[in-house]
């Protein structure tokens, strides 16, 4: 199994309405290498069949109750196998080739993660975070 490129950390809760233009986004993108987490917490309106559908890497459904913003991230964070991890939200649809900037090659200097987030719909992946490890 080779090592993705690229891991996406989604969290959800009730978004189906966004994750019907979401998830076909993230498909769509000229990435390759791309892990899917999606960490669910308890939705009702659809959202999980969405998301089955889609086919993450991992599919992590959690209660209501047990959601945290940042245990969420964690958890996503331990799951991704990828050096570069990008937190979207739901409602985060990425536009055209949003994710290409992301997902150039560039030489390993050490053992670290780029981070990215996009919070929201006008989110444009804004600059990077780097966390040693």
């Amino acid at each position: 199994m080779t090592v993705p490129f690229i891991s996406i950390v989604m969290r959800s809760f009730n978004e189906a309405w966004a994750l019907k233009e979401t998830l076909p986004a993230l498909a769509a993108q000229d990435c390759p290498d791309v892990e899917l987490i999606v960490i669910d917490s308890g939705s009702t309106d659809g959202s999980q069949d969405l998301i089955r559908a889609a086919g993450p890497a991992h599919f992590i459904q959690i209660t209501p109750q047990e959601y945290n913003p940042s245990r969420v991230m964690n958890h996503g964070m331990r799951l991704a196998r990828a050096e570069r991890v990008l937190f979207l939200n739901a409602d985060a649809t990425p536009q055209g080739g949003a994710l290409a900037p992301s997902a150039r090659r560039r030489p390993a200097r050490r053992k670290s993660r780029r981070l990215l987030w996009a919070s929201d719909s006008t989110a444009r992946l804004p600059g990077r975070l780097r966390l040693r490890l």
